[in-house]
């Protein structure tokens, strides 16, 4: 199956990341990614039924204190 990505946006703390929401094509469920050079570093696997909620949780994770990218 395909994706369709729905919004990229830069990551706030890195210059060469990127914030994917995209949805499976066919599918209404969206999820969101952090990507460095084509690379999936962290995937939510959470399935939402809203882009933009997708987005806010990907924005609200990425810039926690708490989260560590994966090496």
């Amino acid at each position: 199956m395909s994706e369709v990505i729905v919004h990229t946006i830069p990551d706030p703390y890195s210059s060469d990341s990127v914030i994917e929401v995209f949805a499976e094509s066919g599918g209404g469920c969206f999820d969101f990614r952090l990507v460095r050079d084509g690379r999936v570093l962290y995937r939510s696997d959470e399935m939402y039924g809203i882009a933009g909620i997708a987005l806010r949780d990907a924005l609200n994770l990425f810039t926690s204190d708490d989260f560590e990218v994966p090496a």
